[in-house]
Parts: structure tokens; C-alpha cells; sequence
């Protein structure tokens, strides 16, 4: 056990607490820290998501308490000068072991302020989506360039989004350390929904991004040969409405089930036959790892990120072509025709593999070998 004197500080830093996967990940790290001999402040500019996960010993420090302008633009300005003073100011003041930032804002500031005021602490940058340049305005890409390139470590959360980095940065060997993300649910004492109809389970924003669309036709197809099934669909965003016109026109408002956000997700996951992902690209895909938690069987396209990383074994689940529904509805017919294929306790331990303890591990050994 660490003693004060001796203890080891870190700081983690995430653009805001919005609700996303990148901050639940830190929140996790945050908490695995403080329990494992760290001192640990977890910087942000505003938000509350997860704070009531957050543990007490972990110092949590806000730049502010609410936006800084409802007119996005300008309060995205606004947070980044004012997280760039507060950084250098916390910095400054801490001098810690380790700085880890993650997100493209987040780790663009967190190189300034350390080139600034902690030349000492050991900067590393972490990669949590694939790079795409829409994501990032042409005159920051060589900011962002230079930030990877004079960090201490990096991590990307799959090989692929660790690919695109390194395709971003034009360095084929550029050394990135791929750390999956911390999403792993123990689930005991949960009391299953008790539907009386089989049902396919989705989580996720209703967002380009996710192509919920996709997945809509694709299960009319899977309506075709089996009669009983319906899709449960979690999640909010700006293209509930297109999706809803989209069920309706296909004749499935009775299969399809749009239950908007939901806060506790787990009885959802417990009694579904499989879930269901149908992206276009992710970071690492957490609900894939939530959803395998629970035993359950995972259909999802073989997009960019994390899919192909976590789902490494055909006993755990099916990977089909990207935007193509008749490959989908193929993969989820093939679920639901044979569950003999695919084994609870292979689905549970791979889940296991991005468990707070075993990740945790892997980012102490990580800080442990910066020099």
C-alpha cells in the first residue's frame, strides 16, 4: 500500500461529463486509481454523468458547473480557453506523476498545458473513436499531429482505431498501446423484464453513425421467416423520427419497439435472444461488451473499431458486411435458428477480458514503464 508521501498522482482529463463512452471509461479508470494507491483528479469542463458512480476519494474538478453559451460554436470556444487555463493552473499546482487525456479537444489542450507548466509529468494521449477528418476542422489536424507525436504513450481502445491514428499521423510504426475499453457489467441480482415475446435487443444514438436504418431492414427480412420475433430499440437522437417512418412503411409498428433513453439498460440485455449492432464505424463498441456481460450472443457489422477486436471467435457471435441487409438478416437468422452455436460461458469471459481489474492492470503496467 502507497503511503501519502509516496503516492503516485494522476490526472484525468475529458472535454466534459456528457453522458458518452469515453467519459464512463474514465470514470472507471478514475475509481480503479484511487483504489490501487493513486491520488487522482479527474478534470472536466462541466457536466455530471456518472458522478454518482464516481468514488469520493477522487478529486473531481470542473472548470465550471453549466455551459458557457447555448450557441455551440461559441461555447465550445469559450471551454476550451477556459479548460486550457485551468489545466495549466491545476498542473502547476499538482505537478502530478502522470497526465492521461482523452478525445481530440481534451488531448489538443492537455499537449499546450503540458508543454507549458508540466514538463515533469508524463503526458499520454489516448484514442477513443477511429480518425475521420470530418471530425476535425483541416487547420487543427497538424495540431493534433503534433500532440501524438510528442506524447509519452498512447493508447488506442482496438487495433483498428489504432491503425487510423497511425495512418492519420503518417507513421506506420508510430507506438500505440491498444488497452480495450473497461465496460464489463457483473450481473447478479438483476430481475429480468418478463415480455411474453422473443425479442432482439439494440442500444445506441439513433445517429447516422449507427444506422439504425440498416438495421430496420434488415430485421423485415428476419419478419419474413419468423413470425414471433420483435426488436426492442434503446436510445434517443435526431433521426428517431426518419426511423419511426421507416418501421411504419415497412409494416413492422407492432415488431418494432422504440423505448427512447433508458437509464438501466440491464434487464433489457438479461432476457434478449441477441444484440444487435449495425454501425457504420465505432471507437470500440462498450455496448457490445456490455451486452456479452449478460451471456448473450452479438450480430454486428464488421465496421471500423472495436467489432472485430471484441467479437474474436465465432462461439461469441457473427460479423456480416457492412450496409448490407440481406448479409444481417442472414447473420441473425443464423443466430436464432442455431443458439446451440454459441456459448454462454465463452461470451461471459470475453466480456470478462475488459473488466475493470484486468484493464486497470494493463494502464498501471503502462505508467509504471513511462519514463
Amino acid at each position: 500500500m502507497a503511503t501519502e508521501s509516496n503516492k503516485r498522482k494522476i490526472v484525468l482529463f475529458v472535454p466534459l461529463l456528457g453522458g458518452g463512452g469515453a467519459e464512463m471509461v474514465f470514470v472507471n479508470l478514475s475509481n480503479y486509481f484511487v483504489s490501487n494507491g493513486f491520488d487522482v483528479v479527474l478534470f472536466y469542463a462541466y457536466g455530471d454523468s456518472f458522478l454518482n458512480l464516481l468514488d469520493k476519494r477522487v478529486i473531481n474538478k470542473p472548470v465550471a458547473g453549466t455551459k458557457y453559451s447555448s450557441i455551440r460554436t461559441i461555447n465550445r470556444v469559450i471551454r476550451i480557453l477556459k479548460s486550457y487555463v485551468a489545466l495549466c493552473k491545476l498542473l502547476k499546482k499538482e505537478q502530478p506523476d502522470y497526465l492521461l487525456a482523452t478525445v481530440h479537444e481534451s488531448n489538443m489542450i492537455a499537449y499546450f498545458a503540458h508543454k507549458k507548466v508540466a514538463h515533469r509529468t508524463k503526458l499520454i494521449l489516448s484514442m477513443a473513436n477511429i480518425y475521420r477528418k470530418s471530425t476535425l476542422p483541416f487547420f487543427l489536424r497538424p495540431v493534433l499531429k503534433t500532440a501524438f507525436k510528442n506524447a509519452q504513450n498512447l493508447i488506442a481502445n482496438s487495433p483498428d482505431t489504432a491503425a487510423s491514428y497511425k495512418r492519420f499521423v503518417g507513421n506506420d510504426s508510430l507506438p500505440v498501446h491498444i488497452i480495450g475499453n473497461p465496460t464489463f457489467q457483473e450481473n447478479t441480482n438483476i430481475k429480468p423484464l418478463d415480455f411474453d415475446f422473443p425479442y432482439l435487443l439494440t442500444v445506441g444514438r439513433l445517429e447516422s453513425q449507427k444506422n439504425q436504418s440498416l438495421m430496420i431492414d434488415a430485421f423485415y427480412k428476419v419478419c419474413l421467416t419468423n413470425k414471433t420475433i420483435k426488436l426492442i430499440i434503446l436510445g434517443e437522437g435526431t433521426l428517431r423520427g426518419a426511423l419511426e417512418r421507416r418501421t411504419k412503411s415497412l409494416g413492422l409498428t407492432d415488431r418494432v419497439i422504440f423505448m427512447g433513453f433508458v437509464e438501466d439498460t440491464s434487464r433489457y440485455y438479461s432476457n434478449a435472444e441477441a444484440f444487435i449492432l449495425s454501425s457504420d464505424f465505432e471507437g470500440f463498441g462498450n455496448v457490445i461488451v456490455e451486452a456479452m456481460s449478460y451471456g448473450i450472443p452479438v450480430v454486428s457489422t464488421d465496421c471500423p473499431g472495436g467489432p472485430n477486436f471484441i467479437i474474436n471467435k465465432p462461439t461469441i457471435g457473427e460479423l456480416c458486411e457492412m450496409q448490407n441487409p440481406e448479409a444481417l438478416s442472414a447473420a441473425i437468422l443464423k443466430v436464432l435458428h442455431h443458439p446451440e452455436n454459441y456459448s454462454r460461458e465463452e461470451i461471459i469471459n470475453r466480456a470478462k477480458d475488459f473488466s475493470i481489474k484486468k484493464i486497470g492492470e494493463i494502464y498501471v503496467r503502462l505508467l509504471e514503464s513511462v519514463r
